[in-house]
């Protein structure tokens, strides 16, 4: 009989063939999944995110800050398609090779990069800058390239490459790159619809020219660390309105990760089924 109690999990280790999950962790911080979303998708998604940007910033009296222009906040929420990308059998793929836990979505932003306009996209930043480096890894993000225009509104204007700037092998550094390392940036340049898959603690930043751009960032974590919003602004009206507390959506949108409200909930949950469930890393 063991002396130690056994954790749902804590040995669960990635497969060290998987050659794309080792380009996360030791390798060179990313890699491309080319064409994922098709043309007339595309467009589908270009059209939703457009619109709920304008319902988003359409409020004036909000004061919103100016940073936040351009940075359209859990778009899945008023979106069929872009939900059907966080619940697509790519998405559940690529969570399951990459985190050890249950992973959840820290972060569901679209962001429109407008000529003339400022944004912090430029600045070289690391979406989970912090000082724990881990292997396995905690945190990883799919960037949808939705492509480069020369105008924004009209989608006809799309370019035929979508170029992004990053830093391979900075995953494995602390603190902001060296000279050394800064010099080893590299531009890659990807089909419109393409993903971009890197170990969040990778150095990257939007590549600055004349056209205007548009992304879909999804950024997964281990449940145990807190979301950007909490559960990405959805309810569990919400989620029963468009799946239930038991599809990968819920899980996904951590509604299976969630500290219980007060101490009765913690010692009597809701049918016998604790907010923050087992297996979750």
């Amino acid at each position: 009989m063991s002396i130690f109690q056994e954790y749902v999990g804590i040995n669960k280790g990635k497969d060290s063939d998987n050659l794309r999950h080792n380009d996360l962790t030791n390798g060179c911080g990313y890699y491309i999944i080319d064409n994922f979303i098709p043309i007339k998708e595309l467009k589908k998604i270009f059209n939703d995110l457009l619109f709920i940007d304008t319902n988003q910033f359409s409020n004036k009296e909000n004061n919103i800050n100016s940073s936040e222009y351009g940075q359209i906040r859990s778009p899945f929420l008023s979106s069929e398609s872009i939900r059907n990308l966080l619940c697509s059998e790519m998405i559940l793929r690529l969570v399951n090779d990459h985190l050890v836990g249950n992973g959840i979505c820290h972060l569901f932003n679209g962001q429109i990069v407008r000529r003339g306009s400022d944004h912090n996209q430029s600045l070289w930043h690391r979406d989970f800058n912090k000082v724990h480096i881990s292997n396995p890894i905690m945190s990883f993000n799919t960037l949808f390239m939705l492509g480069e225009y020369l105008d924004i509104n009209d989608f006809s204007t799309l370019q035929k490459k979508h170029s992004f700037e990053l830093i391979p092998f900075s995953q494995l550094s602390y603190g902001p790159p060296t000279k050394s390392l800064l010099k080893e940036k590299k531009i890659i340049s990807v089909f419109p619809g393409s993903i971009l898959v890197f170990n969040s603690q990778l150095w990257h930043r939007v590549k600055s020219n004349s056209n205007e751009q548009l992304f879909l960032n999804i950024m997964f974590t281990e449940p145990f660390i807190k979301q950007q919003i909490n559960l990405l602004g959805s309810t569990k009206e919400w989620i029963d309105k468009y799946s239930n507390s038991e599809s990968d959506l819920a899980r996904l949108l951590g509604w299976w990760a969630r500290p219980p409200a007060d101490l009765n909930e913690f010692r009597n949950p809701p049918d016998h089924v604790r907010t923050y469930r087992s297996g979750q890393g």
